[in-house]
């Protein structure tokens, strides 16, 4: 049996209803993003108004169109949206995007349209992501839908994201095909009338293509159903997320965008923090972790080193008194490696040494102390060799598999 957002992310059949011959308008920006990506489905341009459209037929309206329609796409005058949605409805529709704006998030008469819009869509059970969005991506190789206008194609991969913005989604794209990462589901919900981040968080969940979701939020919408969709999700797969609309004039800004709540940022990290998911304070922070996460396991446990070139990032993440520094001091052969155990607290630019102890005595040194090693801080002097290199590694992992305490 289908899922309901399988009509959205997985059709076998879509409807470009206001698809347009003229090059740079959004209607044909969608239709030839769906061509050239080659969606595996049927593709039926609508326009009362032309006869064939990018080489393929064209229909008055989705009621002419002969075969079944899992997906429309409607990018018509926001006047027009309700009557369209209700033709759609008629004709069996099941997936709705919505691309045009001028609702919520235009004010009092904009949500009131949105509302009569979203009356229809439940009348005749149909799921709707929108309006006032950016549209879809799933590049598994079986589906290859592109439902977007914008210049970037994504390549496919296992990260799944959720955007409340089409702008962000479009940069997201074109930054994470320069650093080489691929997605499996991009949703940009825009005013979220009827499907929220939380419906799709919930869909990803069982998505077999998907191992790391990020999130782009200006607001939660349910917080509770966030909460306990979260909780599920995160013990399953890593939610990354970038939360908008810290500052006043973040969350005015967030407000006229897609006419979300924003807010200030109480009680954000603990919300976070309780449900499993890992906040980054930038677009930069989400890329790394992103990168990390879709390429490697996730760690079972907290027995995580640290190897740097320099000590002052460590002070980021920990508070002086939690780290045991193992640092060479002066020669770097391979029969002398690191050389030194600093048995005060972290401080930067520190030359004390204590003690000269190998690498798997200085764990057990920090074991039997007591304190937890944390990190290990390598200092670097003049060229180093990849057979040095390599060494190196191996005394790490050594020193990790040797102590108990995380490191």
């Amino acid at each position: 049996m289908r899922h309901e957002l399988d009509y959205i992310f997985r059709p076998r059949s879509v409807a470009v209803i206001g698809a347009s011959r003229r090059k740079g308008s959004i209607g044909r920006e969608i239709l030839h993003k769906l061509l050239m990506y080659e969606f595996n489905g049927k593709v039926f341009p609508v326009n009362p108004t032309a006869q064939v459209i990018h080489s393929i037929k064209s229909y008055s309206t989705i009621l002419d169109v002969p075969d079944a329609v899992d997906l429309a796409i409607i990018i018509i005058p926001k006047e027009s949206v309700k009557e369209v949605v209700r033709q759609c409805g008629e004709k069996g529709v099941k997936g709705l995007i919505v691309i045009t704006a001028g609702f919520s998030e235009t004010g009092p008469v904009g949500r009131i349209r949105e509302q009569e819009v979203l009356k229809v869509v439940r009348e005749y059970g149909i799921r709707m992501i929108g309006p006032n969005c950016f549209g879809v991506v799933n590049a598994d190789p079986e589906i290859n839908l592109n439902a977007t206008f914008g210049k970037t194609s994504p390549t496919h991969g296992n990260v799944g994201f959720i955007t409340q913005s089409g702008a962000m989604g479009e940069a997201i794209m074109n930054h994470a095909n320069e650093l080489g990462i691929g997605f499996s589901i991009i949703a940009s919900i825009g005013n979220k009338a009827d499907i929220s981040s939380n419906d799709v968080l919930e869909y990803l969940k069982n998505d077999p293509n998907t191992d790391v979701i990020l999130m782009y939020l200006e607001n939660f919408g349910n917080p509770r159903n966030f909460t306990r969709i979260a909780r599920e999700v995160s013990r399953l797969k890593p939610i990354v997320a970038v939360k908008s609309g810290r500052t006043k004039l973040g969350a005015k800004a967030a407000s006229s965008h897609t006419g979300a709540l924003a807010g200030m940022d109480v009680g954000v990290d603990a919300l976070f923090e309780q449900t499993g998911v890992i906040r980054v304070d930038t677009i930069e922070e989400l890329f790394d972790v992103a990168a990390a996460l879709s390429s490697q396991p996730v760690p079972k446990g907290n027995k995580v080193m640290v190897v740097t070139n320099a000590g002052g990032g460590l002070n980021r993440f920990y508070t002086p008194g939690d780290l045991m520094v193992i640092r060479d001091q002066v020669d770097w052969h391979f029969h002398d490696p690191l050389r030194g155990l600093l048995r005060e607290p972290w401080a930067e630019g520190s030359d004390a040494a204590g003690g000269d102890a190998a690498t798997g005595d200085a764990a057990t040194a920090s074991a039997t102390a007591g304190v937890a090693v944390a990190a290990a801080a390598i200092g670097r002097r003049g060229r180093v060799t990849g057979l040095y290199d390599r060494n190196l590694a191996r005394l790490l992992i050594e020193a990790a598999a040797e102590t108990a305490v995380p490191m």
